[in-house]
């Protein structure tokens, strides 16, 4: 979404531990807030990406008359979906590392209260929107774009439905799903790991890392050295992006600590230029693998920096309606990520019918607007009715 694309609201986040604005006059936002924010605006920079793709393939002429470094720069930021993906698993990692430490607080680690807590998160939306991209693949017909061709079949529907899309391959315009299936795999190794794990919350982190670490480097060792094969790359990607999402549950567990840094906090200020660095390594297409952990790491230190002490009288003024709107839109990120695939692909096949083929900025205009305006409709109509009927659900499921 996942989370990412995952909501970090959801479940078992603590207080807040710090506020972002350092003025009195402006209204606070706490940790919760900002990652809320975090969330939906980079979903909004996902679909944006995505949009810039349907570009490509509605206006090729006019974006191959543009500059090549002009399409270059744009192709590398805000063309780059995957580059704000990494936000999300690092924000995913914080939360879940956040649920499992407060889970083994009683001592033990109730393994299946922990993974219906999970799969009913994920899977409920995932479903609605898998149906309507099937449904929207289906129907569309001769007018469909040529963005996302690939994996229209019914095998790969299935592989869509067991969520192993992400080391298989996607569905057509349900093709951002793929970071879905990383999520749950980070769930479900985590999960089993703070089971084995019981009391010592940091066992299953450092565990992970490892683990990750280890697998990473021989599949990357085997591709380059022996034979180049997919399928140890996908498994090679799925265990180095987990790198990222491990970098937030270090923050989880590590939080305090870092709070008190002083050369940390300090590190955590100059955050977005390691974002820039992770840019230039794929403006000039070096190192792709250091691109995206460069990414996550920027995010790390990011929401490091959200983390930051407090000093007492630099409190500010709360806003109760500004926290209800950062609220929503977080609640918006997650359907926003599912639906934007084939809402994207609706716009490109209405917009010759229609007759608004004029230029290549309306259109990437008008499918980046289409996308993000759904996603915060859905956020409302749908997710909030979703994430009511699962509290209800986990509080008697706590309870028997």
């Amino acid at each position: 979404m996942t989370k990412m694309i995952t909501d970090p609201r959801s479940d078992y986040l603590p207080a807040p531990v710090a506020a972002i604005s350092q003025s009195r006059s402006f209204p606070r936002l706490n940790v919760n807030e900002k990652i809320d924010v975090c969330r939906g605006l980079f979903a909004v920079l996902v679909v944006i990406a995505h949009s810039w793709e349907l570009t490509w393939a509605l206006h090729p002429t006019a974006l191959l008359a543009l500059s090549p470094l002009l399409r270059q720069f744009i192709g590398c930021t805000v063309g780059s979906g995957i580059c704000w993906v990494m936000g999300f698993f690092v924000i995913s990692g914080y939360c879940i590392h956040l649920s499992i430490e407060r889970l083994m607080k009683a001592g033990e680690f109730p393994v299946r209260q922990y993974f219906i807590a999970r799969f009913t998160r994920i899977f409920p939306l995932y479903y609605l929107a898998l149906l309507f991209t099937i449904i929207v693949e289906g129907s569309i017909g001769s007018a469909r774009p040529s963005i996302w061709p690939n994996g229209r079949s019914p095998l790969v529907v299935l592989a869509q439905v067991f969520a192993i899309q992400g080391v298989s391959q996607t569905f057509g315009s349900f093709a951002p799903s793929w970071s879905i299936t990383n999520e749950i795999f980070y769930y479900i190794v985590y999960g089993f790991l703070a089971y084995y794990a019981k009391r010592q919350s940091s066992r299953p982190l450092r565990l992970g890392i490892l683990l990750s670490l280890v697998i990473t480097l021989a599949c990357q060792a085997y591709y380059f050295g022996f034979h180049k094969s997919l399928v140890v790359l996908n498994i090679g990607l799925l265990f180095g992006l987990g790198l990222n999402w491990f970098f937030g549950a270090w923050v989880a567990a590590h939080r305090e600590a870092m709070v008190q840094s002083v050369s940390l906090r300090i590190l955590t200020r100059v955050w977005p230029l390691f974002l820039v660095a992770a840019i230039t390594l794929r403006f000039y297409e070096r190192i792709p693998q250091l691109a995206y952990l460069l990414s996550g790491f920027s995010f790390t230190l990011m929401l490091i920096h959200f983390l930051k002490a407090e000093e007492p009288e630099q409190s500010t003024q709360e806003s109760p309606w500004l926290a209800k709107r950062t609220e929503e839109f977080g609640l918006s990120s997650y359907p926003m990520y599912l639906f934007h695939g084939p809402i994207i692909l609706l716009v490109g096949a209405l917009l010759p019918r229609l007759g608004l083929l004029i230029d290549w900025r309306l259109t990437w205009a008008i499918a980046s607007i289409s996308g993000i305006l759904v996603g915060l409709v859905l956020g409302i109509v749908v997710e909030r009715p979703i994430m009511a009927w699962r509290a209800g659900f986990l509080r008697r499921l706590r309870t028997r």
